[in-house]
């Protein structure tokens, strides 16, 4: 659609009826893909790729997924999980719900209280669109891309939102992976589990000989103790001294 490359009717109404009836999860929460279908149903009624009445069925479906990322926001200002909130903020902004909606200014905080989560090229991608006050319906225009520059890093601080589009260098700069101040000691053995790289960073798929199993639709959960799910990757966190972290088998 942000090419201009118009989609089967019959597609588009397969789309409406699963999120009108809410199939659009996989076990779990459903953010992620009800953005990326709202997304895509505001491009196709704003490039006026579908007629009239198509177009306003669309309008309405982006609308009422923007309300219901809104009433799915937690009270720490993240929806869905941290890596879900920048889907949905790409939403209030293609939608013009970020000028009215307060779940997008506390979503926003949340997301910049939390940057260091988004330390891949994946994971980067989706944040910082955000991050300039756009989404991905504003990556070609006029024939030529959108192209967000991440600044060299610099010391950071305290993050604040401020109300403009356009971010401060010290916020961005937390989004820009740093080297690891403590490389690991090549005396000592290796932790006994395997790891796969994946977009978003490696992902962890076995521990002491446990393996997760996609057929089984289960997966290694790391939570903190006593039992808060941690709201990044295994790549991205840093523990405490004294921090007792969890690995769950859990399913999805």
């Amino acid at each position: 659609c942000v090419h201009h490359k118009r989609v089967r009717e019959e597609v588009i109404r397969r789309l409406l009826a699963a999120q009108h009836h809410g199939r659009l999860g996989h076990g779990g929460s459903a953010v992620d893909t009800e953005a990326v279908v709202a997304l895509a149903f505001t491009c196709l009624e704003r490039r006026k790729l579908v007629g009239t009445e198509l177009a306003a069925e669309l309008r309405a479906a982006a609308h009422g997924a923007s309300r219901s990322m809104a009433e799915a926001q937690g009270p720490d200002g993240i929806i869905g999980n941290i890596y879900s909130t920048p889907w949905a903020l790409q939403v209030f902004l293609a939608t013009g719900a970020c000028q009215t909606e307060p779940a997008f200014v506390q979503a926003m905080a949340a997301l910049l209280e939390n940057l260091e989560a988004f330390g891949t090229a994946a994971t980067m991608a989706q944040v910082l669109p955000v991050l300039h006050g756009h989404s991905y319906l504003d990556i070609v225009r006029g024939g030529h891309a959108v192209v967000a520059v991440c600044p060299a890093p610099v010391p950071c601080t305290g993050l604040t939102l401020v109300p403009t589009t356009q971010l401060p260098r010290e916020q961005l700069c937390a989004a820009v992976p740093r080297p690891d101040p403590h490389p690991p000691d090549p005396t000592v053995p290796p932790p006994r589990f395997h790891t796969q790289d994946t977009p978003q960073g490696p992902f962890l798929t076995q521990v002491l000989g446990l393996e997760a199993r996609q057929e089984k639709r289960n997966y290694w959960q790391l939570l903190t103790a006593p039992n808060t799910p941690l709201q990044m990757g295994i790549a991205d966190y840093r523990p405490q001294d004294g921090e007792t972290l969890i690995l769950r088998l859990s399913e999805w």
